[in-house]
């Protein structure tokens, strides 16, 4: 049975099995590490055993870390490959606080996972999905999928506050609403060149054939490509309304001068 072990999961050790999903496993039987950065120090034993680099997860746990997708080179492990990617989590911080990166090591035998120390993604997706992640790849896309519901359910929450500013705009053009209006686009600039970013990585994903030709059900691709165009054009679309109700304080606040 898969328990969930809470944010601060330390090393966990998990085996995934084709038939019926992820199973806990041990030190000496696994095929997935998930690893945090509490559990980071007692991890390194084991990216030396399969000869990775002890600074692969460099920067892992803030915002510098950019999205990536590489393959590694001399290591004991079966063409591994490295991706990085950004969740949104949902905690009551700033924007900048709440883009995590997720760090995945994919090769032949083994799925390494990294995840900041605060992240619940990637235990929820196990409590959730456990009986239906049958292989490394279905466990990469099912996660890239949430993360991509959790980008689109905060633009529909950015557009309520924009449709709210709206409205509040065309009848006052106090100092309150500027402030809103600046936090909005800081969201919005935030999660524009996080998305963009990641769209390129992912991408690139896509036409790895070493990758794709191990998805069971292509339409899950093709549904996660979906997502990316839906969330990019919401940014797209958001930045306008933006900049329009900046115009138009400007342009009240102009006539109040006047």
């Amino acid at each position: 049975n898969i328990k969930r072990s809470g944010v601060r999961f330390m090393l966990k050790y998990l085996k995934v099995n084709k038939e019926t999903g992820i199973e806990a496993g041990t030190k000496n039987d696994f095929n997935w590490l998930l690893i945090n950065q509490d559990s980071f120090e007692s991890s390194l034993e084991i990216l030396k055993k399969f000869r990775l680099p002890n600074d692969i997860f460099l920067g892992a746990d803030s915002l510098g870390e950019v999205a990536r997708i590489e393959k590694l080179k001399d290591t004991k492990l079966g063409a591994p490959l490295s991706l990085v990617l950004f969740n949104l989590s949902n905690s009551l911080t700033t924007i900048e606080s709440r883009i995590e990166p997720i760090s995945f090591v994919l090769s032949d035998e083994l799925l390494i996972t990294y995840v900041g120390k605060n992240s619940t993604l990637i235990d929820d997706l196990i409590q959730d999905e456990h009986q239906n992640l049958v292989s490394f790849e279905q466990i990469i896309l099912s996660t890239i999928s949430r993360i991509y519901k959790h980008f689109i359910a905060e633009l529909k929450k950015i557009k309520k506050e924009i449709d709210f500013l709206d409205d509040e705009s065309r009848k006052t053009t106090s100092k309150k609403e500027l402030f809103k209006l600046a936090d909005i686009d800081r969201k919005v600039i935030f999660i524009d060149h996080t998305l963009r970013d990641q769209n390129d990585v992912l991408n690139q994903l896509w036409e790895m054939s070493a990758f794709t030709d191990n998805i069971a059900d292509p339409s899950f691709i093709f549904d996660i490509q979906l997502q990316q165009s839906q969330a990019l054009k919401l940014v797209i679309i958001y930045h306008s309304l933006v900049d329009t109700i900046g115009n138009l304080l400007e342009s009240m606040n102009s006539n109040n001068l006047n």
